[in-house]
């Protein structure tokens, strides 16, 4: 999902990309911080998601609940084994 919204942006001139929710904060707010985890773990190789969540300014206010918390890093655990899956480092 991630490479696919990152070539659509690109073919837009690297424009900016407005995420909006159907139920206030919550959906939009899971969606942008899976996005930014996904970048931080990709330069860093490793990432707390409860405390980076609660750094980032756009999704600390946004991010509210368990299972909210819960998705994300579940989301990351499935980027992380597709990623496993595929690379070759040896």
């Amino acid at each position: 999902m991630q490479d696919q919204l990152q070539k659509w942006q690109q073919g837009t001139g690297n424009k900016t990309i407005i995420v909006h929710c159907n139920n206030g904060v919550g959906r939009s707010g899971t969606f942008c911080g899976i996005l930014s985890l996904v970048e931080l773990l990709k330069v860093e190789g490793v990432v707390d998601v409860f405390l980076k969540v609660r750094s980032m300014p756009i999704t600390s206010k946004f991010v509210q609940t368990l299972t909210q918390y819960r998705f994300m890093y579940d989301a990351l655990l499935v980027y992380l084994d597709n990623f496993d899956t595929y690379a070759n480092f040896k």
